[in-house]
């Protein structure tokens, strides 16, 4: 046996209204860039495309696509690259984000992940790969990774 269904508890109040964003601009702001990537090891021939970043108020995100060549399994390739809005980092922490290894376009078999976090003596964001053997055993050769990682303007 069911019992009836009781009567309708009352409407609440509607919360406090959000704040706005970073100079009134609540919906943000957004764009493509091409950042400058400098190497800081294990690491030649980088590339660095498809870059598109999101402002919502003091917070950016970005996100893009990195090539570069590792010099050995392990290697530990390392980099940084420019923001497309300048900020001042005082804390590594400041930045933050991961790089995950597109495995299908070069060989299947190397696989590469990272961490971004902020290089605070150059104000950029800086890529950390660990990078695998590959099917040639080395892990030389060919690293595609995407990225995305977040920052606040300062």
């Amino acid at each position: 046996p069911t019992g009836e269904m009781g009567p309708q508890g009352e409407t609440g109040e509607m919360g406090p209204q959000g704040l706005p964003g970073a100079d009134g601009d609540a919906a943000g702001t957004s764009g493509t860039y091409n950042p400058s990537i400098t190497p800081i090891a294990n690491m030649s021939n980088q590339a660095i495309t498809n870059c598109m970043w999101t402002r919502v108020g003091d917070i950016v995100t970005v996100t893009g696509y990195l090539a570069h060549m590792a010099s050995g399994a392990y290697s530990r390739p390392a980099c940084r690259i420019s923001l497309p809005i300048a900020t001042t980092f005082t804390q590594s922490y400041q930045c933050s984000g991961v790089l995950v290894g597109d495995h299908t376009t070069v060989d299947e078999d190397k696989r590469s992940t990272g961490e971004v976090s902020a290089d605070v003596g150059n104000n950029q964001a800086r890529f950390d790969i660990v990078s695998s053997t590959g099917s040639s055993g080395t892990g030389a050769g060919t690293y595609i990774e995407h990225f995305m990682f977040m920052y606040r303007v300062i």
